[in-house]
C-alpha cells in the first residue's frame, strides 16, 4: 500500500475555511440567516467533476444549490441583486480569487 505524503507546497494558497455571510431577512424581527459557502479554492472532487464543461453561471449555481442550507437558499432567493453581487464578490475576495472582465 502506497503511503501519501502531505506536500505543503502544493496547498499554498488554498483557502480551506467556508465562507460565511449573513443575510438579514425582512421581516418582523429581522431574523439574519448565514449564508455558508466553500471556498472556491478548496471544492471538494465530487463537485468539481459535477461543474466540469459547465458554464461559470451554471457551475456558480450548482456549488450555492449544493452547498447552502434551504433556509440559506431562500434567503439567497430574496436578496436584492446588488447585495447579491456583493456577496459574490465577497465570496471571491474571501477565496484568494479575482474574476476577470469581460
Amino acid at each position: 500500500m502506497a503511503t501519501r505524503r502531505k506536500n505543503t507546497a502544493r496547498n499554498s494558497g488554498k483557502v480551506k475555511d467556508n465562507f460565511v455571510h449573513p443575510v438579514t431577512i425582512d421581516g418582523d424581527g429581522n431574523e439574519t440567516v448565514d449564508v455558508v459557502l466553500p471556498s472556491l479554492t478548496y471544492i471538494k472532487p465530487g463537485i468539481s467533476r459535477r461543474v466540469r464543461g459547465m458554464s461559470n453561471r451554471d457551475a456558480m449555481w450548482f456549488v450555492i444549490e449544493q452547498s447552502a442550507s434551504a433556509a440559506a437558499l431562500d434567503a439567497i432567493d430574496e436578496m436584492d441583486p446588488d447585495d447579491f453581487e456583493d456577496m459574490l464578490d465577497a465570496w471571491c475576495v474571501h477565496s484568494g480569487i479575482t474574476l476577470g472582465e469581460s
